[in-house]
């Protein structure tokens, strides 16, 4: 088991929408379906290794989600290819470069690829 692995979880109103759009537009792979006290949820394993927890709800996020990556360009890239809806354009901020796009139920999401600006 390795503990470095985090899992984040987001409330989601169609969790078979959601589902469609992670795996078909994002590109994350699906590793199981749970039941969370009589709510759907599944399980997605993100490129880096952590997981993604989409739980049905009703409500939504209400902070942006943050999803880390090694490459922002070269994620934006390839989310621009397969037209992923409301996707930026990448932006240079003091924590790295970040895209940020909506996901089909309406939570933000931030790919944030982490750089240190600073000269050694």
């Amino acid at each position: 088991m390795n503990l470095e692995q985090k899992y984040k979880v987001v409330y989601v109103t169609d969790i078979r929408k959601s589902l469609d759009f992670f795996i078909n537009k994002i590109g994350l792979k699906e590793q199981e379906e749970l039941d969370v006290q009589g709510r759907d949820c599944v399980v997605l394993e993100m490129f880096n290794g952590d997981f993604l927890m989409l739980l049905q709800n009703d409500e939504l996020e209400t902070a942006p989600v943050i999803l880390s990556t090694d490459d922002c360009l070269r994620d934006h890239y390839r989310l621009k290819e397969v037209q992923v809806s409301g996707l930026t354009d990448p932006v240079y901020r003091p924590d790295g470069i970040a895209v940020e796009f909506p996901d089909p139920c309406g939570n933000r999401f931030i790919l944030l690829e982490e750089r240190d600006y600073k000269d050694a």
